[in-house]
């Protein structure tokens, strides 16, 4: 019980930093494109993890059934989650968007009953509905459109992708533990999906003036690369090792509490009652799940 009361103050703090990075971003994005801003933090990322897998000596060759494995969970996973939202926000409406993302515990409960990775029990699914209803309340609160209509379908679509692609990462990426630390996965995942997503942004890197982005902006894509890139993800999937992908994608749905708590504080946003109704759902939903796992 007390280890997974730690596994959830861990999983909490990672949540908050992917939170916060939601407001600090919208200072960035300002002046850098999405696609440029997530080309350039990924790079930053990448070139960190590097040292951070050196000094921690947990390195070890791959082996050969591991190859394609990794690349499915790098490039179909982590990196089709951020091409396709880079391509969807502009696409659709915030709301929406949301929406998608609030997915992501339906998500990797279905890739888990389809691989057969990890049984779900009653109270998890009842946490997890909880959960997506608290969601879709704080997403109402916040006034955010939902539009399913023709002009806003693709880029809805597009969001969905990126979800069922964070939720193959999510689900896959705890099977390459059982082998490797959790810093050469996310070394990994990072340098492969970097490559893969430089290409995709090559032709605004190459067209970008670097001088005319403002410190606040570097600010936040060194947030946005170091803490929420690099140290949350490795946080992440040290967690799924021990909680499992299912409880531990139930906490992601606390990330637009957290990202309205930082708007709040940093760019002035009002916080409405729906929204906090939506936050106490959520909680309560995570409530319902742990209750089960702690009587086990």
């Amino acid at each position: 019980m007390e280890k997974n009361r730690v596994l959830e103050c861990v999983l909490l703090v990672t949540v908050f930093i992917w939170g916060m990075n939601t407001p600090i971003m919208k200072v960035g994005l300002i002046y850098v494109s999405p696609v440029l801003y997530n080309a350039i933090r990924l790079l930053i990322a990448a070139l960190l993890a590097w040292p951070v897998l050196w000094y921690s000596e947990t390195y070890k060759p791959i082996q050969k059934k591991d190859i394609i494995p990794i690349l499915a969970v790098s490039l179909c996973g982590f990196c089709f989650c951020q091409m396709f939202l880079a391509i969807g926000l502009p696409k659709t409406t915030a709301g929406n968007a949301s929406l998608m993302m609030a997915l992501l515990p339906l998500d990797v409960v279905i890739i888990n009953k389809i691989f057969k990775n990890e049984d779900i029990t009653i109270a998890v699914a009842a946490g997890m509905m909880m959960s997506l209803l608290g969601a879709v309340l704080v997403i109402l609160g916040s006034g955010k459109e939902l539009n399913l209509g023709s002009s806003d379908l693709i880029g809805t679509l597009f969001i969905f992708v990126a979800q069922v692609g964070n939720g193959y990462y999510t689900v896959f990426s705890k099977d390459l533990l059982t082998r490797y630390s959790t810093y050469q996965i996310i070394t990994y995942i990072l340098t492969l999906s970097a490559i893969a997503f430089g290409i995709f942004a090559m032709p605004d890197l190459l067209a970008l003036q670097w001088g005319q982005i403002p410190v606040s902006a570097w600010i936040g894509i060194s947030y946005s690369a170091v803490l929420a890139l690099l140290l949350c993800n490795m946080v992440w999937v040290w967690v799924i090792g021990k909680l499992g992908s299912t409880r531990a994608a139930l906490y992601q749905n606390l990330v637009p509490i957290f990202s309205i708590i930082g708007a709040w504080f940093l760019l002035g946003e009002v916080m409405r009652w729906l929204q906090c109704v939506g936050a106490v759902v959520i909680f309560l939903g995570l409530y319902v799940a742990r209750i089960k796992v702690h009587k086990d």
